[in-house]
């Protein structure tokens, strides 16, 4: 099946020229998610959460973390109407409007822990993005469904997959320039794990890029603790912006904001040499 896009904008700044509005930027990832997530118009949420069993499956689930890859299994396959466009571009938005941190350029190699279906990661690889991404997930069908994508792109031979939990990805240490942890932590019930690999595999100099949804019923992640987690890995190379409003279904709130923390490994890493 061809894929058929309009010219895809760039995102980042060269020699201080702006090389496309922000606005330009969501719209392009927006036409990105309806060509590859169709089902989000064919299906609807409340029926999608009910045929995969997600009140006792999902968020409130105490299930050890390697039975969940079940439940991600069959997320997959619906993922666009699982997971609203709208929180895929708040999260976009606060990514590109961090760059300030540090460039991703088409040279580097973006790891990218937790990463579902990698809807931002393919996308940036089309927007003057790295040349080489690899995505780690524990659910064999999340990166079935980003292989997919990733041949119809024509970038399939730039992007390596490896079935393994976020925590212990295998890949040899300061290995990334950028490494993305993006709303996936806070499914786990050893999320602390996913800051200590992360800054496990990031090279010196490397920015990564987390985020998770703080008080989500699985892990109940406090802010004071994540942004603790996350200094004590990264030290004063960890700024944190508190953006998304809390989302609501129906006349409830489901769950609390998503926090975000922009990281960067110092070039003089002698204190993570000692431990």
């Amino acid at each position: 099946m061809s894929v058929v896009l309009t010219p895809c904008v760039s995102l980042f700044i060269q020699e201080r020229r702006v090389m496309a509005t922000l606005q330009e930027v969501l719209d392009n990832f927006q036409q990105f998610w309806e060509l590859f997530f169709p089902e989000q118009h064919t299906l609807h949420r409340e029926e999608v959460l009910t045929a995969i069993g997600d009140l006792e499956r999902g968020g409130n689930c105490r299930a050890p973390d390697p039975e969940m890859a079940a439940y991600q299994n069959d997320v997959a396959g619906v993922y666009g109407a699982y997971e609203a466009v709208r929180y895929q571009l708040y999260t976009l938005r606060n990514l590109l409007e961090s760059q300030q941190r540090g460039d991703l350029r088409p040279d580097q190699h973006l790891v990218s822990l937790g990463c579902g279906p990698a809807s931002y990661e393919l996308w940036l690889m089309m927007n003057q993005g790295p040349r080489r991404v690899t995505l780690v997930d524990h659910s064999p069908a999340m990166l079935a469904r980003a292989r997919s994508i990733a041949e119809r792109l024509g970038v399939s031979e730039r992007v390596t997959t490896i079935v393994s939990d976020a925590t212990s990805s295998g890949l040899p240490p300061k290995s990334a320039d950028w490494v993305f942890c993006l709303n996936g932590m806070h499914w786990s019930s050893n999320w602390r794990r996913w800051i200590y690999e992360a800054g496990r595999i990031l090279k010196p100099g490397g920015t990564g890029y987390l985020s998770c949804t703080l008080k989500f019923p699985r892990s109940r992640i406090q802010r004071g603790d994540f942004e603790a987690a996350v200094q004590n890995r990264f030290g004063r190379g960890a700024e944190f912006d508190h953006v998304v409003p809390p989302r609501q279904i129906g006349e409830h709130v489901a769950f609390d904001m998503r926090y975000y923390a922009v990281v960067q490994m110092k070039v003089d890493s002698s204190r993570r040499k000692r431990r």
